[in-house]
């Protein structure tokens, strides 16, 4: 069960009243393109979903088509707009049997991993049917091919009910522009309208079972009711970037899934009251170990850019060693991505992260009445305290460790403090722009420890590698003496900031959310 992935750029239009096939050609055919048309062809699409319809909510549609005797399970994204046009990609493999997978594991490895990170271990049901007669034909200017036309009868049902809809679809191959013009001449001269959405989003609201809006509790609710909706709207996002992580399309998913994985684990930590110990503890364990394997990919991603950085300030003789290092590094990085994936396919992972939904998704019990706007004030006081604390403790050398420990107290305080800013006012927001550049500067100096730290690990290692096992030796010492070095140059920018941080304004303005 191979899948094939492909990117779709096609701009969809859908009929507003009676619309015949030998309309649509005329109006083609008039303005100067030919069409090649093919025989019609019908097919079964069965769309999936959880029972939250939490598929469709992300804008993905899981189907499983029939046509003759062969079955395709695939999946296409929610998409990119670009004016009237739609890019998406889309998933597909063939499928053995008529009957639909039960869960997103039982899906070929590339569709599993667009789909599990969403549904995680719930299963799959059918949500909506399309029976769909297709017409198709190729579009011609002299001897290129435009595109495709595709014109849809589609009859969507459900639990019994039945609708019909037409779309005509023009899937773009050669000239974008063309077929824009083309689109826009259909929908003047025919009762066609441009549309963005889906056949599935379209089904899903003719029957009245697209997924609601979710509706933020506001500061007047409960501490609790305000702590869970955070909590599983940080707990979904991060699931959405699990998706661009598996893929590993750009290192911009694994970024934002890490800071999606922290936020989670700072809100949780400020709130844990609202779980036993045993059950608040496998909550954070869950987190800090995705937390892990998400940062051991990162550190590498960072110290292969540190490398060129470290470059221009090498010995020369050293620098004729580099490609040979980058790709160690390179090969590395592969062997602990395969560590990353494997990692969050495990099935236990997943059944945590099930667990982690399932708790956030508790409705409040009736003891829970403290109001959320004095709890968080009184949360974020609390946190601001404990990073006061560590600042007038820090030791006048600044040692990495206290930095450290530093970084994470400022880091948990900033994400509290901007999931509510927006209750405590204008004065309050004030107070996170100094955090967020003390945070930065701590950064600066832990990344280049960390990478110092990793390059004199790597000695051993790489030296075996090597040809030159002494000359590659060499070159990681000179390369962790120079992040030692940046990393201690940054401590100097820190210890601005802390000074910058540490004034009685920060503290009151802090100590005012209320």
């Amino acid at each position: 069960m191979t899948a094939v992935r492909t990117d779709e750029t096609e701009i969809k239009l859908r009929a507003t009243g009676p619309l015949d096939v030998i309309e649509l050609d005329a109006v083609v055919r008039a303005t100067g393109l030919r069409c090649d048309r093919a025989a019609a062809t019908e097919h079964h699409d069965l769309y999936l979903d959880d029972q939250d319809r939490t598929l469709a909510h992300a804008g993905v549609g899981l189907r499983l088509r029939h046509s003759g005797d062969r079955t395709v399970v695939g999946c296409k994204t929610a998409g990119e707009p670009h004016g009237i046009v739609l890019v998406r990609e889309e998933l597909e493999a063939e499928w053995p049997g008529r009957e639909p997978p039960q869960v997103a594991a039982d899906l070929p490895p590339l569709l599993r991993d667009a789909i599990e990170p969403l549904v995680l271990a719930r299963p799959l049901r059918p949500v909506l049917g399309l029976q769909v007669r297709r017409e198709h034909a190729l579009l011609r200017l002299a001897d290129r091919t435009l595109g495709a036309l595709v014109f849809d009868q589609v009859t969507a049902a459900s639990d019994g009910r039945r609708a019909d809809f037409v779309e005509v679809e023009i899937e773009v191959q050669d000239d974008i522009e063309a077929c824009c013009a083309l689109a826009k001449t259909i929908a003047r001269r025919l009762p066609l309208d441009p549309v963005g959405d889906s056949k599935l989003a379209h089904g899903l609201a003719l029957f009245d079972l697209a997924p609601p809006e979710v509706a933020e509790p506001d500061a007047g609710a409960s501490l609790h009711t305000v702590a869970t909706a955070r909590l599983l709207l940080h707990l979904r996002a991060m699931c959405r970037h699990e998706v661009g992580v598996r893929q590993d399309r750009s290192p911009e998913p694994l970024h934002c899934m890490r800071v999606e994985n922290r936020r989670l684990r700072a809100l949780l930590r400020a709130f844990r009251s609202h779980w036993p110990d045993d059950a608040a503890r496998e909550l954070l364990i869950e987190l800090e170990a995705t937390g892990r394997e998400l940062g051991n990919l990162r550190d590498l991603d960072v110290m292969l850019l540190g490398v060129d950085g470290m470059a221009p300030r090498l010995p020369k003789g050293m620098q004729a060693l580099l490609p040979q290092f980058q790709q160690w590094l390179a090969a590395r990085r592969l062997a602990v991505r395969a560590e990353l994936f494997a990692f969050l396919r495990v099935p236990a992972r997943i059944a945590g992260l099930q667990r982690l939904s399932d708790a956030f998704a508790q409705p409040a019990p009736p003891t829970a009445t403290a109001v959320a706007h004095l709890a968080v004030a009184g949360r974020l006081a609390k946190t601001g305290r404990l990073l006061r604390r560590l600042v007038r403790a820090l030791p006048p050398e600044l040692p990495i460790e206290s930095l450290h420990e530093l970084r994470l107290a400022s880091k948990r305080l900033r994400y509290l403090a901007e999931e509510f800013a927006a209750w405590f006012g204008s004065d309050f927001r004030w107070t996170l722009r100094p955090l967020l550049r003390l945070q930065q500067a701590l950064g600066e100096v832990c990344d280049h420890a960390n990478a110092a730290q990793r390059c004199s690990a790597s000695v051993q290692p790489f030296a075996a590698a090597s040809t030159d096992p002494l000359a590659a030796a060499a070159l990681l010492g000179a390369l962790a003496a120079l992040h030692h070095d940046a990393s201690r140059r940054a401590c100097k920018a820190a210890a601005r900031r802390i000074a910058r941080i540490d004034r009685k304004k920060f503290w009151r303005a802090l100590a005012a959310a209320k």
